[in-house]
């Protein structure tokens, strides 16, 4: 439990107010003239109430109690042997059916699923793309995602940007919905994760499943683009969540 993931209890302000008055009040106890016994006893309840509210700010300050913030997905896409960024030399080979990949600015690596093609992308701000080498059945669809990865080391508001990401990404699609927004802190990494439902031009409805994710120090951030027919979805989440899983990012 750290304390930047709780309000604080007490404001210093209100802290400072506390401690003079208890001196003022432990400062009458010791010249009681002018008082009846009642009225000391009173306030001497009053100075060891107010000594123990100090007291407990001091012992307990990194266990203040608030209202916890809502980082804690449905589920966890990381696995818990994942410990967040590791060096290059602590990388370990995919798992059986995956192919590992490392960036070429050495920053982050990946995995993605035999059977799926590997592609330069159009779009000079992707760094890869992916896409399966057969289609849905029932569909001309091929399942695909695609990579993008950027230096926010200056930027100070990480949520301001995940808002900004989901309003640019409906903004593109047509008749587009979101479904869900999720976000998560879990074993060394945060980020969101959101599904857009949207209307592909041929009358098939897709599924935009997006996860972008940073580590704890926020230097580095990288998406993940999935795309899925819609009706597909529930079938294919759970490889999306299997593949940026196995993501590092060499913070």
């Amino acid at each position: 439990m750290s304390e930047s993931d709780y309000k604080k209890f007490v404001p210093f302000p209100i802290l400072l107010i506390i401690i003079f008055v208890s001196i003022i009040l432990v400062f009458i106890m010791l010249n009681p003239t002018g008082f009846s016994a009642q009225e000391q006893g009173i306030l001497k309840k009053a100075a060891v109430f107010l000594t123990a509210v100090v007291l407990f700010y001091f012992i307990f300050k990194p266990f203040r109690f608030g209202r916890r913030e809502e980082t804690t997905p449905e589920k966890k896409i990381f696995p818990e042997k994942n410990d967040g960024p590791v060096s290059l030399s602590g990388l370990k080979s995919p798992p059986e059916g995956f192919i590992l990949k490392i960036a070429a600015n050495e920053r982050f690596s990946f995995c993605y699923p035999k059977g799926w093609q590997l592609v330069k992308p159009s779009d000079p701000a992707l760094y890869a793309e992916a896409k399966e080498q057969k289609t849905i059945p029932g569909t001309d669809f091929y399942r695909n995602f695609n990579i993008s990865f950027q230096d926010i080391s200056r930027l100070k508001d990480i949520d301001f940007l995940f808002r900004a990401i989901i309003e640019g990404v409906m903004n593109m699609l047509t008749h587009s919905q979101l479904e869900y927004k999720k976000p998560f802190k879990e074993n060394g990494f945060m980020g969101v994760r959101y599904k857009i439902n949207y209307d592909s031009g041929n009358g098939l409805r897709l599924s935009c499943y997006q996860v972008a994710v940073t580590t704890l120090k926020k230097r580095y951030l990288l998406i993940y683009t999935f795309t899925a027919p819609t009706g597909d979805f529930k079938n294919s989440v759970g490889l999306f969540d299997q593949i940026v899983g196995m993501v590092n990012i060499f913070d």
